[in-house]
C-alpha cells in the first residue's frame, strides 16, 4: 500500500534520528497502540475492573510455572 507524506515528514522522521519515513512512521504507530493500551487500562481503573497485584502474581506464578 503506497501512502503519499508531506515533505516535511521525511525531515521530521530525520530529525527524529530515523534512517526512513517507514521507520519513523512504525515507531508513531508503536507508540499510538501504547498510548490507547494506557488510556484502556486508565479507564478499566475508573470503572473498578482491577484485582491486587498479589492475585496476579500468583496466577501468573502458577500459570508460567514461576517458584518464589
Amino acid at each position: 500500500m503506497q501512502i503519499n507524506l508531506p515533505k516535511e515528514t521525511e525531515l521530521q522522521s530525520l530529525a527524529a534520528g530515523y534512517a526512513s519515513v517507514e521507520m519513523y512512521v512504525h515507531r508513531l504507530v508503536i507508540q499510538d497502540r501504547e498510548r490507547l493500551a494506557i488510556e484502556q487500562g486508565i479507564e478499566a481503573m475508573k470503572q473498578g475492573r482491577v484485582r491486587h497485584f498479589d492475585d496476579f502474581d500468583h496466577e501468573f506464578r502458577l500459570r508460567h510455572n514461576v517458584d518464589d
